[in-house]
């Protein structure tokens, strides 16, 4: 009797336990791809960031060298930490 029963309830709550599995996939597979889209846009927030501080850098040199007429060097206008 009790086999009976344990083979009913495992086909009555096997479909509910099988949907709350993807459930729980695809929304963990949702989160992923959202931190995967954030990590992205920070990536790009970044070097946007460090283009600018290397444009103000370079704006800088030239401010610097270009009033007295000296160039200025080939491998002096890049900025690197």
């Amino acid at each position: 009797m009790l086999a009976k029963l344990s083979d009913v309830s495992i086909f009555v709550f096997n479909p509910f336990q099988i949907k709350r599995i993807a459930k729980a996939e695809a929304e963990a597979a949702k989160i992923k791809v959202q931190c995967e889209i954030e990590a992205g846009d920070m990536l790009l927030r970044a070097e946007r960031r460090r283009d600018a501080e290397e444009i103000r850098y370079q704006q800088n040199m030239e401010c610097v060298f270009r009033p007295c007429g000296t160039p200025i060097p080939g491998d002096a206008g890049h900025h690197s930490d």
